[in-house]
């Protein structure tokens, strides 16, 4: 593992248990219990992980709303969009992808992890118009 990888914040709809398979597999990640913030709203936790320079990890997809509507360059965002999300799944897709994305993590990016695809697009997210 990198040492420049972003350190990582779960969401609350991931397990605790996976902050500690992450670790052992030398990527630093809290859950947000750990914080206290297993009540914090969405916006609160996007403001939480861009204060601390994290990188939210999460399986909602309101939180690639929330950069979209505010136009936000951070945090970076990954959401896990697996058919079977078991707890060694989830690890191995943070696995895999995060030290191949670091640059693209720090830049600020919302990464959408899928069993067969890893999609990544810069932040801001910018609309297209006609």
């Amino acid at each position: 593992m990198s040492p420049d990888a972003p350190a990582l914040l779960l969401d609350q709809n991931l397990p605790p248990s996976l902050a500690r398979r992450l670790g052992e597999a030398g990527i630093a990640a809290t859950h947000v219990s750990a914080r206290g913030l297993a009540t914090a709203s969405d916006e609160q936790l996007v403001d939480h992980a861009r204060d601390r320079e994290e990188v939210l990890v999460t399986h909602d997809l309101d939180f690639a709303r929330i950069l979209a509507t505010s136009n936000a360059a951070k945090p970076s965002v990954i959401v896990l969009r697996l058919r079977s999300p078991t707890p060694n799944a989830l690890a191995h897709a943070i696995v895999s992808t995060v030290p191949r994305l670091v640059a693209e993590l720090h830049q600020g990016a919302l990464v959408v992890v899928e069993d067969s695809a890893v999609r990544i697009r810069s932040l801001p997210v910018v609309a297209i118009t006609e």
